[in-house]
Parts: C-alpha cells; structure tokens; sequence
C-alpha cells in the first residue's frame, strides 16, 4: 500500500489544488544505491508508462532545485505533490518492485491523495475504522474540497490510487466496504493506471497528447484507421466481425458488445500457393528514435503461412522509402490469440504445465487469480501473459561504467573515477567526459557551490554584499566630491590673492590706474580664463 507519514500529515498538508506543489513537465530524479536492482529496472519501466499515456516524462538529477530522490525504505511511501525543498524522498522498499506501485507513488509525488480520500467518498465506500491498524488512521482521511480537487472526474473504484479492501487491517474484517458489492475485488489494483487516473493527471498537468504513444486502432470503422490495400499483391485483407472456422469474435471487445468488435482478416484457405495481402498503415511520425508495436494475431492457417511485419522508412535522400523486415511469424496447426514476441526457454511447473522461463527469478510479487477475474483481465479463461527481460546491469551504481582501454593480460577494470573525489553537503558526483564533477544542492535562499560543493551561499549573504558595497562607493565617491571642492576653494583663494597683490601695486594714480587695470584685466583674462569662467 501506498502511504505518508502521519507526522507529515500533522505539519503540513498541501493539495494538487495550488500550482506551487505541481512539478515541471520534465521531472528529475535520483535512484539511489539501496535500491535493489529489479526496483530499479521496474521503476524505469513506470517512466516508460507516463511516457505512453502522459506528457510527463522523468530524466536523471543535475543539479536542478527539486528532485525525486528513490530510495529503499520502510515500505513504499511518498509525500503528496512537489514539497520545494531540494531533494524529495519517495520510498521504494521490500515488495514494493511492482510497476502498479511505482505508478501509484509517483502519483502521490505528482499531487495526487488517495482515491478514498476524496470528499464524496462516503458516498461510495464506508470506511471501518475500528478495523484500522493503530496509528494507520490518517490514511484513510478524508479531505473537503477546498483542500483537494476531483477534477469532475467521478469516483474511480478501478484507480491506481485507490486502497484494496484489506489495507491496514487489524484482523481478518476489510477496511473498506463498497457501496456497491460487485467492486470489492476490484478496488486496490496495482496493475496500470485506469483510464480515469490518465484523465485527471492529463487535466492537472494540461496534456493534451502523451509523449511517446503515436495511435491505436481497434478496426470498428470502415476507414481501418487510414490503412490501405496495397497495389502490389494479388489478394485484399477483409474486415469482419467472426469468421466460421474462428475466431468467433474479436481480441477487444470478445464478444462482450452487441454489434461492435471487427478485425481483419486473411483468407488463405482457398487462395493459390504464393497468394499475398498486403496491408499498410498510413504515414506515421515517430516521437523518439525507436517505436513499440503491439497487436494480437490469430492464426489458423497452414504452417507454410506466414505473417511478415514490415517498416517502409523514409528519407531525405530516399522519398520512396525503404523497407526493412522487422518480424516475421510461421503458420501454425493450433488455433488461438496470440502476442507477436515469445520470449525465454521452455520450462515446467511442478504439475507438469509447460511455460517459458528465462533466466532470472525476478520479484517476489505474484498476481492471484481471483484479483485477475475480479479485474476481467482473464477473457474467455485464458490468461495472456508477457514475460520480458532485459539487461539492467548497467543500474547496479548510479555512476556510468567505462571500462579502460589499457591493453593487460588480467581481467578488464571498470574503475570509479568517482570514488576519491567525495562531493560534499550532499551533492552528487557524475562524470562529464570521464572527469568527476560535483553536482551541488540547492534551497529556496541556499546553494552550495564549488568544486566539491564545500562553499555556501545564500539570499541572505548576497544582500549583504550588495548593500556594502553600496555603501563603500558611496563612502568613496563621498570623499572624492569633498577633497575636491577643499583643493578648488583653495586654488580659488590663492589666485584672488596673487589678483589683490597686482591691484595695489598698479593702483599709482586715477589716470594710469585706469589705463594700466584695462590692460591687467584684459590679461588676467588671457592667463587665468579658466578661473573667472566659473
């Protein structure tokens, strides 16, 4: 179960009602070493999932203000909505490791409460407190709408976010009651987002289409999505709701909608030997260097048949495209609805049932089979299930590996140009062109900096700064103004002086005192312009 701490709660609440706790559409993040390693590989494919159906995406931490720290904690937990405050925990602990999981706490660290939260809820579900585990209750709040928005959403008993009926049980009683009694065994999944959970994320986060998802088709209309016989076969695909040798009904809807449900159809039964149909889709744009695509086949044909997938990609230098050969499927005697890609090694349960296995033991979480059937994921019986593995060992620290390119005769290196050069006050070391750089936390007001993060800096100090400075060339310039007007004063005085001496003696008589002050003013003006002028 997802949860926050109640402790958390009592401090602060915050609501995905105000735009401050929202993050920005590119969300960094940190998985930490404690994670364990299928964790880690799970949570990469929850991104992948907000990728698809979202325009949300996650890259890895550096050094921006707020980030998601992952981490293996007590449980699997996560506070609601972006906090500010740097580095944000959101725990990833024991039997957490399931994408459904990630996905949930993720949507708590989006801005997302409970689904049982809500203020309608009561109208819904009841809640037996007395059934509650001690000190648990704050889980189970519920909050008005002044402090949490529904989106015009309705109330979602398939949502991600929502709690089964047996969580924080203190016996064997559930917590949660239904209103309605159908949705007892369906409330608490932990498989994918619902188609409600995608519409208020998409609605408070302004999506209007997701970042890698390009287009589905369930073949209902007769425009097949804008595909197209093509003109280089001899034979044409069919749209059709049942064919009599099978299949009866179509992979979506199978059966379960009164005139809906078409697929399309290759007859090869009454065909010539070398007969083909070709069907091609309409022009498509990928949003990213490489594209997933996903359909169910259902073949009961000869095993000499046989299903080509095929790219036509196009170029600057080649308009008409060229076609490369992505999968190709085999005809088989057996009839039944089936993914394109089989993966792993036969292997067998102890019964004797054959299944593919491939080499890693993987989680310990399991799936029951009445979860399965109160969620309708088994159709017609028969459950279909996609197992992948992939190499995640690059995952095992956060810092890439580079192994050295020195010949020896002993086993390759892979050395950690990280390890000598500690970070400190939290920051993180990463490598840029194989050299260590620290990567500095940052506050509201705070931040540190330097090459090993060992210098502090504040609003406070920078202020600080600022103002004496201020009030240093203020001092300066202050002085400055005052020692000049006290040297021009006296410069000033001394030349009145000299003027006062050269009067007096002049002044011998009226008549050659007159002749002799026009010519001695005319030549003070000519030795001393720059003091009369002003």
């Amino acid at each position: 179960q997802g949860y926050w701490n109640k402790s958390f709660m009592e401090r602060e609440r915050n609501s995905i009602i105000d735009d401050m706790y929202r993050w920005p559409l590119l969300i960094p993040y940190v998985l930490e070493d404690s994670l364990e390693m299928n964790a880690k590989g799970v949570i990469l494919k929850a991104f992948e999932q907000y990728r698809l159906k979202t325009c949300i995406d996650f890259k890895p931490w550096e050094g921006e203000k707020n980030y998601i720290s992952v981490f293996k904690g007590s449980g699997c937990w996560s506070s609601v909505g972006n906090r500010q405050q740097g580095k944000q925990q959101l725990s990833i602990g024991a039997n957490c490791d399931r994408i459904g999981t990630i996905q949930h706490e993720f949507l708590h660290a989006l801005g997302f409460w409970h689904e049982q939260s809500r203020s309608d809820r009561d109208d819904y579900v009841t809640i037996m407190r007395d059934r509650i585990q001690s000190g648990k209750e704050n889980n189970f709040n519920k909050y008005d709408d002044k402090t949490s928005s529904s989106l015009n959403v309705p109330y979602d008993y398939t949502s991600v976010m929502h709690y089964s009926k047996t969580a924080f049980m203190n016996g064997t009683e559930p917590t949660i009651v239904t209103n309605i009694p159908d949705f007892m065994d369906v409330i608490g999944q932990r498989m994918d987002f619902s188609d409600y959970d995608l519409q208020k994320l998409n609605r408070l986060y302004n999506c209007s289409s997701s970042l890698t998802f390009m287009d589905t088709c369930s073949f209902e209309l007769e425009n097949v999505c804008g595909m197209i016989q093509s003109s280089e076969d001899n034979s044409d695909w069919q749209r059709v709701s049942q064919v009599s040798a099978g299949p009866h009904t179509d992979h979506t809807n199978m059966g379960d909608c009164k005139d809906t449900g078409y697929f399309m159809h290759f007859n090869t039964s009454g065909g010539s030997n070398g007969s083909t149909a070709i069907l091609e889709s309409r022009i498509l744009y990928p949003k990213r260097g490489f594209q997933c695509l996903q359909f169910y086949y259902y073949n009961s044909g000869n095993e000499s048949d046989q299903l080509n997938i095929l790219v036509r990609e196009y170029s600057l230098d080649n308009s008409n495209g060229s076609i490369r050969l992505i999968e190709r499927i085999q005809g088989s005697s057996s009839y039944f609805w089936d993914r394109p890609s089989k993966v792993g090694s036969p292997a067998n349960f102890t019964n004797g049932t054959q299944f593919m296995r491939g080499p890693s033991r993987g989680t310990s979480g399991f799936l029951t089979h009445q979860r399965l059937r109160g969620l309708n994921f088994i159709k017609e019986d028969g459950v279909f299930i996609l197992l992948t593995m992939e190499d995640i060992s690059h995952l095992i620290s956060t810092q890439p590996n580079f192994t050295t390119t020195v010949p020896t005769t002993g086993p390759t290196s892979t050395p950690d140009f990280c390890k000598n050069d500690t970070c400190a006050n939290d920051g993180i070391c990463i490598l840029v062109d194989e050299k260590p750089v620290c990567r500095c936390t940052a506050g509201d007001d705070w931040w540190y900096m330097g090459e090993k993060c060992e210098k502090r800096g504040s609003t406070s100090e920078n202020i600080i700064i600022a103002v004496s400075s201020t009030i240093a060339v203020f001092v300066f310039m202050l002085l400055v103004t005052i020692i000049s007007t006290c040297c021009m004063r006296k410069k000033y005085h001394q030349k009145m002086k000299r003027n006062k001496e050269a009067w007096v003696l002049e002044n011998v008589s009226i008549v050659s005192s007159v002749k002799r002050f026009r010519y001695f003013l005319n030549q003070a003006f000519s030795q001393n312009s720059c003091v009369l002028s002003g």
